[in-house]
């Protein structure tokens, strides 16, 4: 459960340059949807960099692939620029 380790982690966190969260409007496993924003939400009180999204109509397996081509990767190029 990270969102129980932010404290104890907060330097290491402050440090990256984002991290990336999502999840499906239509995610079948209720904790996730709870605990993801949750975290999302701990991230943001803290001024920890993140990017917090819920993709409509998507489940826990259906859109991973597209999102990973057209969200994830996207997100890595431009955090991850050393320009």
């Amino acid at each position: 459960m990270p969102l129980y380790l932010v404290e104890q982690y907060r330097e290491k966190l402050e440090k990256l340059k984002g991290i990336y969260l999502d999840y499906g409007a239509l995610e079948q496993f209720p904790h996730i949807r709870v605990t993801t924003r949750a975290f999302a939400e701990e991230l943001a009180s803290r001024g920890i960099p993140h990017t917090f999204e819920v993709y409509g109509g998507g489940d826990h397996e259906n859109k991973i692939r597209e999102r990973i081509e057209t969200r994830v990767l996207r997100f890595f190029s431009e955090v991850l620029s050393f320009r």
